[in-house]
């Protein structure tokens, strides 16, 4: 699904929103997708309008960036609360479970 949304920020030039994992820090990320590859994706940050390089396996969840702010569905929105909180453990434990 991540890969999904990934494809289609770099094929039709579109913001998304990410969760990124980095050491222990979630970060949601809003980005436009310019290049891709099996491991990496170059993108750019749109809150900090800098060019950033991610590995696609930290990237948690990717959805449209106009649903966090609209209707999203429960699944959706329990990622979304949960990464606000910066909780890993809770985001294991009730979003994977």
């Amino acid at each position: 699904m991540v890969n999904d949304w990934l494809r289609y920020s770099l094929n039709n030039y579109k913001v998304i929103t990410i969760m990124y994992i980095k050491g222990l820090e979630i970060t949601q990320r809003k980005i436009q997708v310019l290049k891709m590859d099996d491991e990496h994706i170059k993108a750019l940050d749109i809150d900090k309008w800098k060019f950033r390089t991610f590995k696609i396996d930290n990237i948690l969840s990717a959805m449209d960036a106009k649903l966090i702010d609209g209707s999203i569905t429960m699944k959706e929105k329990c990622d979304v609360n949960l990464y606000r909180k910066r909780d890993l453990e809770s985001y294991i434990s009730v979003c994977r479970g």
